[in-house]
């Protein structure tokens, strides 16, 4: 800045100005010191514009970060929300499927088990015939042996 080179310059014209004896005081160039000052002056309002309009760019880019998160933060927010709904449709999902799951393998074994009792009634009824059969044909092997030992006695 150039501010800062001439308040530097005014500095050292002070600093170095001829003392005056016994009073302390300084004898200083009245006309270079008014130069510095002048030159000061004309520099200062372009710099202070300069540094208004760099705090209203930086003013501006807040307002932007601000905007902009404000923006994030409500998407992300929508998109947990969507998220956290598709999570809890997929949980309702999951658990009606095992439901579904565990009705058909109970019915799957209730079926199985009826086909089980089925077959074993109809292996009991099979059994039952046979035997019936086994009766009737040893009561007719019975009956020719009967009837083979009568003719054979006569």
């Amino acid at each position: 800045m150039k501010v800062l080179e001439l308040l530097d310059q005014l500095e050292e014209e002070i600093e170095s100005g001829s003392s005056v004896p016994l009073t302390g005081k300084k004898m200083l160039d009245p006309d270079r010191l008014l130069d510095i000052l002048d030159e000061i002056r004309e520099i200062l309002p372009t710099e202070f514009r300069q540094a208004e309009l760099l705090q209203q760019e930086r003013e501006r880019i807040l307002e932007d970060a601000q905007k902009e998160a404000v923006t994030l933060v409500t998407d992300t927010e929508q998109r947990m929300l969507k998220l956290v709904s598709e999570h809890e449709i997929t949980q309702r999902a999951y658990k009606q499927s095992q439901e579904i799951i565990d009705a058909s393998e109970a019915s799957a074994a209730e079926l199985r088990d009826n086909a089980f009792a089925y077959a074993e009634d109809i292996l009991s009824d099979l059994v039952g015939y046979i035997n019936q059969y086994k009766d009737a044909m040893s009561e007719y092997v019975q009956t020719v042996e009967k009837n083979l030992t009568q003719l054979k006695d006569r």
